[in-house]
């Protein structure tokens, strides 16, 4: 493999530093690979645990050569996002980020996902070699594998050098309740206090390894003083160059991050010096493709295989559902799939109205040829508990017009990415920031306050929303889990509209065998997709 110019440049600047006793270290960084063992979503020749562990090798090889020591690091979820997840209830992921060689890995939200005592029972049978970190997170002593493995930093030793990987992550409140009998806390707040304990420590360095998000990593650096470099997870950004923020001291930070779904390894030059800190020298993404697939990894990934026919059945994964004309890697198909969604659960629920969380559905949508069900549970692939093994539930509740309003408002502050079927509206957000709702529309009708209607949502806002606040119970009534999985909706769908095409939306406003609208003998689809990061709505 040949090696890249950034690198080269940076290596011919090292005998510099080295004439003076600096330490020079290669840093290989991921994030929110999601356990796409297989390869990058839409990607067959992109990504892959097995070209990842190739490519690390080599990296280190070519490091090593040159006598530079290496640290390989992740931004978190590793986990849930992947039928293979699902492999011996999350395990074999645990188990692959061993193989593969990790050094140290933040804890992000789709790894707690499972809930604290699977998470818990993961760690102690898995047993990883790799050092978790999360210095937000707390359980209780009786998840006593959690208390025993993860840790606030992990502290490493280079030459004298003492540096820190200080973990953060995500504490929105719509995941950090599946962390219960403990708690996820504000990790700015965390990072302020921990970092003054590491330096009072004797840290001569601090590298934050968060899974916050880009726009949480600004505000890291801008209310901290002692970390030197942020390696970033959660919004799945491919950073081709650093972003470099003022921390508190005014001094310049970089954060760096690698996308998503193994796309990218990331791959950086940094100098250690007592007094200095760390200090970047170079940064680069090298894609993951182009070299042959590691035999060891492989080998694993066949048995996780093994371990999904043996839970769901030798040929029920394979069972042909439908047909996709979609093309692959685009924005439009994205919000196309999670239209197709939110009116598969409004469908199998028959309700008025059906709201859908599209950021957890994902890129990954079914593309050109047969859609099998092992497809479906790819292209939305959320579980809580093991034993839900064909995914998340669809909900079924009834709630009057004058708080549908209240509802939209709610989730839309969580910054979330939105589809909803049967209702139209737009948002407005005055000089404070605060949202409104105006033209609810809902069937083609004004929304009437006193009037009761029926909204269908996934296990993940049901069941989300009632344990982040009591409150849920009160504006729904009737709140119930249907008999129907998100998976079992889908292929409903699929009989509706066996081929899955760009026009579907004109397909489903027309036929006859659609959802129709309260009071109304015509059938009418009205769609409003919401970006989390505009708040601006798309009408279909």
């Amino acid at each position: 493999m040949r090696l890249f110019p950034a690198v080269l440049v940076t290596l011919f600047l090292l005998c510099a530093f080295g004439a003076r006793g600096d330490e020079v270290l290669q840093i290989l960084h991921t994030n929110d690979v999601h356990s796409y063992f297989d390869h990058a979503h839409h990607e067959p020749n992109r990504g892959g645990y097995g070209r990842i562990k190739t490519l690390i090798d080599k990296l280190k090889q070519e490091a090593s050569e040159k006598g530079i020591k290496t640290l390989v690091v992740d931004g978190g979820d590793f986990t849930e996002g992947n039928l293979y997840y699902m492999a011996d209830e999350g395990v074999r992921s645990f188990e692959m980020y061993d193989l593969i060689g990790y050094d140290v890995a933040v804890v992000g939200n789709h790894d707690y996902l499972m809930g604290t005592d699977k998470f818990d029972d993961a760690i102690a049978r898995a047993y990883p070699k790799v050092r978790y970190v999360g210095a937000n997170i707390n359980v209780e002593s009786r998840f006593k594998h959690l208390k025993e493995k993860l840790e606030d930093a992990a502290v490493i030793d280079y030459n004298g050098f003492k540096l820190a990987v200080l973990g953060l992550t995500t504490n929105e409140v719509v995941f950090r309740w599946r962390l219960y009998d403990g708690g996820v806390s504000d990790p700015i707040k965390s990072a302020i206090w921990h970092e003054q304990k590491l330096k009072l420590a004797g840290a001569d360095g601090i590298i934050a390894l968060t899974h916050i998000g880009l726009s949480r990593d600004r505000k890291l650096v801008d209310k901290t003083r002692h970390i030197d470099l942020v390696i970033g997870g959660h919004s799945h950004d491919a950073l081709f160059k650093p972003e470099w923020a003022t921390n508190n001291n005014k001094h310049l930070v970089p954060i760096v991050q690698a996308g998503e779904h193994g796309r990218y390894v990331g791959r950086l030059m940094v100098k250690l010096k007592k007094g200095e800190g760390v200090r970047l020298l170079s940064s680069e993404l090298v894609p993951v493709e182009g070299m042959q697939k590691d035999p060891v990894i492989e080998d694993q990934i066949s048995l996780a295989n093994t371990d999904l026919n043996t839970l769901y059945g030798p040929t029920w994964l394979s069972q042909v559902v439908g047909q996709s004309a979609l093309e692959p890697l685009s924005k439009s198909n994205e919000s196309l799939w999670a239209l197709f969604v939110t009116d598969a659960m409004r469908d199998a629920a028959r309700t008025e109205i059906a709201i859908h969380t599209s950021s957890m559905t994902g890129p990954n949508y079914p593309i050109n040829g047969p859609v099998t069900r092992r497809d479906l549970l790819n292209a939305h692939p959320r579980f809580f508990d093991f034993n839900d093994y064909r995914g998340w539930y669809v909900y079924r509740a009834k709630i009057y017009g004058v708080l549908v309003k209240q509802v939209i408002k709610t989730v839309v502050k969580h910054g979330l990415g939105l589809s909803f079927s049967g209702i139209t509206f737009r948002i407005e957000k005055d000089l404070k920031g605060d949202i409104d709702i105006k033209d609810m529309m809902i069937g083609g009708k004004k929304v009437k306050p006193f009037e009761v209607y029926s909204m269908a949502m996934p296990e993940g806002v049901a069941r989300g929303g009632a344990n982040i606040t009591s409150l849920v119970s009160w504006v729904f009534k009737s709140m119930h889990r249907t008999p129907y999985t998100v998976l079992n909706a889908l292929e409903r769908r699929f009989q509706l509209f066996p081929i899955l095409k760009e026009d579907y939306v004109a397909r489903a406003f027309d036929d006859e065998s659609g959802l129709k609208s309260k009071g109304s003998t015509k059938t009418i689809f009205n769609h409003t997709v919401v970006n989390p990061q505009t708040l601006e709505t798309s009408f279909y």
